[in-house]
């Protein structure tokens, strides 16, 4: 099996050394890992996107050319399953499409989207009004059947996510700043109803 060398970028190689055995193995598995989705998937992975924490983020293109994100989360990186099938459920209303997704890689495969709102040099305004269209849409989507996760306990899972990597992470923020994430965190449980 090919074993692609991968640009995993800084803050998710963290992520997953802070994971312990389970996280370096992953690292030491991904390419073969990427090399096996591309194969089972008909997919070629190309560049590697920045911007998550979690997750190996990549540009792929089908065998027609279509242009596609794979995105395989660390391990102990949340519910993957949970946003799969919310994703797949939606079927592109309000959310990116998922097109595939492997329970045992914790991998996606997902519709590329254009640039983010913040680099089009739109107003404040403007960008705020369009992300309240895309809520609404998304939050009206009918999810029959389908179990998700509460309010309540998203923000437990956020909440625990902060604590468990905020140290071996090298304290990455001011300890005031981890004391008001984990307050907020609570608080939005707290508030679920």
């Amino acid at each position: 099996m090919r074993k692609p060398k991968l640009n995993v970028p800084d803050v998710v190689r963290q992520v997953a050394v802070s994971r312990g055995p389970e996280g370096a193995s992953w690292l030491r598995d991904l390419g073969e890992i990427v090399a096996d989705l591309e194969r089972r998937w008909g997919v070629r992975v190309g560049r590697t996107l920045n911007g998550g924490t979690a997750s190996f983020v990549a540009e792929a293109r089908t065998a027609d050319g279509a242009v596609v994100v794979l995105k395989i989360a660390c391990p102990g990186s949340g519910p993957m399953a949970s946003e799969a099938r919310t994703l797949i459920a939606a079927a592109g209303r309000g959310y990116v499409r998922a097109y595939r997704y492997d329970a045992a890689y914790d991998a996606l495969l997902l519709e590329r989207l254009g640039r983010p709102l913040h680099e089009l040099g739109l107003p404040v305004d403007s960008q705020i009004e369009i992300i309240c269209c895309v809520l609404r849409d998304a939050w009206m989507t009918p999810f029959k059947g389908l179990r998700l996760i509460s309010g309540a306990d998203k923000a437990k899972a956020l909440g625990d996510l902060i604590d468990e990597t905020w140290s071996p992470l090298g304290r990455p923020c001011s300890e005031r700043a981890y004391e008001t994430a984990m307050a907020y965190a609570e608080i939005r449980s707290e508030a679920f109803q």
